[in-house]
């Protein structure tokens, strides 16, 4: 996506539709690298994905932190482009799974504290 590469500041109505953008691809397309042949990559770490409507009252609830500043910030680290974002429980903990895409095709799935932001595992970064 190209907004993933400016580098103008924005607003928090700017922010929270590119968050429900987001969602939205999110829960479409999971077929853009989250499938395995032997299932999905996020099963391993969450025990419930959670719809759009429910993590957008999660996040206010549990006072999450934002998913739009954690995919620009994966993003960054992992030097690819963010695809989607999706909220996930696993037993108490709140987990986002960020899927970025690099220039070379490969999709890499972070997986991160919805709290804290700390990186809880990463598949397919090397």
């Amino acid at each position: 996506m190209v907004f993933i590469g400016r580098s103008v500041r924005f607003g928090k109505a700017q922010m929270m539709r590119w968050f429900a953008l987001a969602l939205v691809l999110a829960v479409w397309t999971p077929a853009l690298g989250a499938v395995r042949p032997h299932g999905r990559v996020h099963e391993r770490v969450c025990t419930i994905v959670l719809t759009a409507g429910q993590a957008r009252e999660m996040i206010a609830k549990h006072r999450l932190a934002e998913p739009f500043r954690l995919m620009k910030s994966a993003a960054h680290r992992f030097q690819a482009e963010a695809i989607g974002v999706k909220l996930c429980r696993r037993k108490e903990e709140y987990i986002y799974v960020i899927s970025l895409l690099r220039r070379d095709g490969r999709v890499i799935h972070v997986f991160l504290n919805a709290l804290t932001g700390k990186i809880v595992r990463a598949i397919n970064a090397k």
